[in-house]
């Protein structure tokens, strides 16, 4: 398996913000005896702590949004929904204006996949064009690659360009 497709500045985020979450929490239980003129109640805590259990956990799930590439296609985990894509159903990678990465396939479907995210800049760029050169790979019937192909690619390398809507294709 390749290495995974998954977002920088999110993930930072969701373990900052669950550092942040917990450290509040901490402190809150800390000073409660003495919070003011209300006084937690051992309610108060069970719902505190129910309620920063599912804050964390709604952060976990943003945390494992990923493209996981496998032999046979790759598996999108978004927030909610999860797609398994063989290789034959790939078209192309749009990576334009929008949030993140959108994968086209044979059945006209267009699938938005949170794991490239324009928040990263350079790196989903990198990375849209990364998963574009695998679709592209993987799509290729390899019995119709001649020998003087596979030599000019070799000696060559492949250059992956985009156009001006952001589609990326593999030469």
């Amino acid at each position: 398996m390749t290495r995974a497709f998954r977002p920088r500045f999110a993930r930072i985020v969701c373990m900052v913000l669950a550092v942040a979450l917990i450290l509040a929490t901490a402190a809150l239980f800390a000073v409660s005896p003495s919070f003011g003129i209300y006084e937690f109640h051992a309610v108060d805590y069970i719902g505190t702590i129910i309620f920063v259990a599912l804050l964390l956990g709604l952060l976990w799930i943003q945390y494992q949004v990923r493209i996981e590439v496998y032999d046979w296609g790759i598996r999108v985990k978004n927030l909610v929904r999860s797609h398994e894509l063989e290789w034959p159903e790939l078209i192309a990678v749009e990576f334009g204006d929008g949030p993140w990465v959108r994968i086209d396939t044979t059945s006209g479907e267009t699938i938005s996949a949170m794991a490239i995210q324009s928040s990263d800049g350079e790196f989903a760029r990198k990375e849209a064009v990364r998963l574009a050169t695998l679709i592209d790979y993987h799509s290729t019937p390899k019995k119709m690659i001649s020998a003087s192909s596979r030599r000019r690619s070799t000696r060559t390398g492949n250059r992956v360009l985009s156009n001006e809507h952001g589609y990326f294709s593999a030469l």
